[in-house]
């Protein structure tokens, strides 16, 4: 026989087992870890801005978590759409900052708190360490997903021609 407590944690496990995929996203979109979760930040710009001075590049900062499912759906935009993967390859050095601790607050702090609204945030960096701009890439987003038009766009605008 059956008990009442028996009942609800067989309903609980079967409502996780069918909404798991509803609140992670689409099968599997979370399981790449797209961020270094020990990586230092500081160092992280530091390299990118050496490459960039020598290749004449912008350095593009991407602030984010690996749990964040917008920050996947546009690391895999950057991935995929031939016209932004060619953008960022010719004007860009892309730094993915791991913001799932405190050990890159500061980095945060210095860039004027891009975070602040969420992830991802963005900040694009000329060859010479100057702050360009800062993105929270809200203005990219409709229905969940990224508008690869916009995306492009704010790119095509920061980049080392502009």
């Amino acid at each position: 026989m059956r008990t009442r407590s028996s009942f609800w944690r067989t309903a609980i496990l079967f409502a996780s087992v069918l909404l798991l995929p509803v609140l992670r996203g689409s099968s599997g979109e979370l399981d790449e870890k797209i961020y270094d979760e020990a990586a230092d930040g500081k160092k992280q710009i530091s390299e990118a801005l050496a490459k960039a001075k020598k290749d004449h590049k912008r350095v593009f900062l991407q602030f984010g978590t690996n749990p964040c499912i917008l920050c996947h759906r546009l690391h895999k935009l950057y991935a995929t759409d031939k016209a932004i993967g060619e953008e960022l390859k010719s004007d860009y050095i892309l730094v993915m900052i791991d913001m799932s601790g405190e050990h890159n607050d500061k980095v945060d702090k210095k860039y004027g708190n891009p975070t602040k609204n969420g992830f991802p945030a963005d900040v694009i960096l000329d060859e010479n360490g100057k702050q360009l701009t800062i993105n929270s890439t809200d203005d990219w987003v409709e229905s969940n997903q990224y508008l690869p038009a916009k995306v492009l766009a704010f790119l095509k605008e920061w980049g080392k021609n502009s």
